[in-house]
């Protein structure tokens, strides 16, 4: 333990290098930023994961001294909005909408243990060690075509819709974990707090031509015994198939492989003659100066496929495009790439729930991001798409020429925006 002005006590956690949080190749690793919740005394709060150590570390910091011997209780993902008063009821959230290897959480809970004093340097377990245990049951979708059209295809997410509740807030008393007590591990579940039964995954992923081939999607769910219906997205068209009823256990993994020559087509053959604009960080790094945490803001960005001129004032945060209404932030069309049809985004799952999109529509072109924010110059509102709901698109049937894209509340991350156009 060590303190420092300004700051506090500080406290360093080994994390047991068997857990970790976020799904990779061959588990889940803590990423930079990542905060895990913790109950230590009178302190309640979140603690930062220190990922350049080894092993990884949570470094807490208390305006008290946290005497050895107190016990600890720690869990992930932090919410401060669903805290919770203490350890007894903890709130654990597992979003509805993830990004397979890039944030779709595996939620933990550590077993309890005593802090101790640090006797230093070489002591690898610091302050004491964190044992997470698995909360979630981890699936994976192997996409693959029997049928050799439908290999030229991406996919560009997956979408479960089960029978119980696969998502949203459980409940755990952090001071009953304890390993091999799986009645100690549940998640209990809240009708007020409006559980869900579906879960989708936005990744882009080429349909294989064969299993062996295919590369996993990954998705975490709450364990339970449930039957579902897989809905698979590609660029061309929609697949759906039935799953019958299987059990996910806490912490195992179960692999899907789906022939997508075998499933309920349904294609939208209208977008085939449409230009697609992705927006993207990729698309941004045509100027890298555009690139980094601060909001910047940027004009003549032609689209990808159409003859759109787009400018902006985002930041790029958690490797997506980032908006926040409070730095007036958003994207413009200055030029039109035709009429606009349909607008998609693919939500970074690090984005709060409910979060929302707001999209206007003109029939003359839009300056800046600024014109957005007064309601003279920032054009027909037409709707929104929020963060959580299971429609990430819409379509646009009548004639506009122009389209603008705003935060209507708070900071949102988004992994891609894709605006389709009619050329004239």
């Amino acid at each position: 333990m060590d303190q420092r002005q300004g700051i506090g006590n500080k406290y360093s956690f080994t994390i047991d290098d068997n857990t970790r949080a976020v799904i990779g190749d061959e588990n889940v690793e803590w990423t930079e930023g990542d905060k895990v919740g913790m109950f230590v005394g009178s302190f309640k709060g979140s603690a930062d994961v220190d990922v350049s150590t080894s092993p990884k570390t949570v470094v807490l910091y208390s305006e008290s001294a946290i005497p050895a011997g107190t016990k600890a209780y720690a869990y992930y993902p932090y919410d401060p909005e669903t805290a919770g008063d203490g350890p007894e009821k903890v709130s654990i959230f597992l979003s509805n909408t993830q990004n397979g290897y890039q944030s779709s959480a595996m939620p933990l809970a550590g077993i309890p243990f005593d802090v101790k004093e640090e006797i230093g340097t070489e002591d690898t377990e610091r302050n004491g060690r964190i044992r997470f245990l698995n909360l979630g049951s981890l699936i994976n979708f192997k996409i693959w075509s029997s049928i050799s059209e439908y290999r030229s295809e991406t996919v560009k997410s997956v979408r479960l819709d089960a029978s119980v509740p696969i998502a949203g807030v459980g409940y755990i008393d952090l001071t009953a974990v304890s390993e091999g007590n799986e009645e100690s591990l549940k998640l209990t579940t809240d009708a007020k707090n409006a559980p869900v039964n579906s879960i989708r995954v936005d990744e882009k992923v080429s349909v294989a031509v064969s299993q062996e081939n295919a590369q996993p999607i990954k998705m975490v769910v709450f364990p339970g015994t449930f039957k579902a219906t897989l809905t698979v997205t590609t660029n061309a068209a929609v697949y759906t198939k039935e799953i019958p009823e299987f059990t996910f256990a806490r912490s195992h993994s179960r692999t899907f492989t789906v022939d997508l020559g075998t499933a309920t087509r349904s294609e939208d053959e209208t977008m085939a003659s449409l230009k697609v604009d992705e927006l993207t960080i990729e698309w941004l790094k045509v100027n890298p100066a555009l690139i980094g945490s601060t909001y910047r803001e940027w004009a003549g960005m032609p689209g990808s496929a159409s003859k759109a001129v787009y400018a902006g004032y985002t930041a790029s945060g958690n490797a997506s495009l980032q908006f926040n209404d409070d730095n007036k932030a958003g994207i413009v069309t200055t030029g039109s790439g035709g009429k606009v049809r349909k607008v998609s985004v693919v939500w970074n799952g690090l984005t709060a729930n409910a979060r929302s999109l707001a999209i206007y529509v003109s029939h003359t072109p839009f300056k800046s991001a600024d014109d957005l924010y007064a309601k003279s110059t920032q054009g027909v509102f037409l709707g929104y798409l929020s963060m959580g709901w299971p429609s990430t698109s819409i379509q646009i049937n009548d004639d506009w020429e122009y389209i603008a894209l705003r935060s209507y509340d708070k900071t949102l991350y988004i992994t891609e925006i894709d605006i389709a156009w009619e050329e004239d």
